[in-house]
């Protein structure tokens, strides 16, 4: 009897599957940001969740401080948690795109700074709370909650502007992967 000959192994059961083999190209930082984007999500349900917790048992000023400070500090953890993700998922993307010029660093970078500002509004939020909403003057609240409002616009603002830079700057990334480079010409 003739022995049949034996195929060779593929490239897909030598390399392992193809979902594992994608997931391993995929970058560290780009990975670590996907969770972090996600964890600030959830946290959407955490606030929520602190909020109706504690309106229930409101009973005094002192439960209004404490509703208060605690949506301020989730506030500024989500902040983080969502911008520190973008960031790492834009640059890890414009890392490995080609031909990309500085300018397209811009836009993580601003995310970034976006997301700071509104912590930044968010913790003053917390550390005025109690003579924002303790006290019986009302006073109190119109010196400090316009500089919480100031901060958060203005994050705001700069994280749009990044997000929007940073769209532009993948899809112009992906349109020079798409277009091969024109050779020079021999001088």
């Amino acid at each position: 009897m003739n022995a049949q000959p034996v195929p060779p192994p593929s490239p897909e059961r030598a390399e392992g599957p193809p979902s594992l083999s994608r997931a391993a190209k995929i970058p560290l930082g780009i990975r670590v940001g996907i969770i972090l984007v996600i964890v600030g999500l959830a946290f959407i349900g955490v606030i929520f969740a602190w909020g109706y917790y504690n309106l229930r048992g409101l009973t005094s000023l002192q439960d209004l401080v404490r509703l208060f400070q605690g949506q301020y500090a989730l506030a500024a953890v989500q902040s983080l948690l969502l911008e520190v993700g973008f960031f790492l998922i834009f640059d890890g993307i414009l890392r490995i795109l080609p031909r990309m010029r500085r300018w397209t660093r811009v836009g993580p970078f601003l995310i970034l700074l976006g997301g700071v500002l509104l912590a930044a509004g968010d913790l003053a939020g917390f550390v005025y709370a109690p003579s924002m909403y303790g006290p019986a003057d009302l006073s109190n609240i119109g010196q400090v909650l316009p500089t919480v409002a100031a901060l958060a616009e203005i994050g705001s603002l700069v994280v749009e502007t990044g997000m929007i830079l940073s769209l532009i700057a993948v899809a112009l990334g992906a349109l020079a992967r798409r277009i091969p480079p024109t050779p020079s010409a021999p001088a």
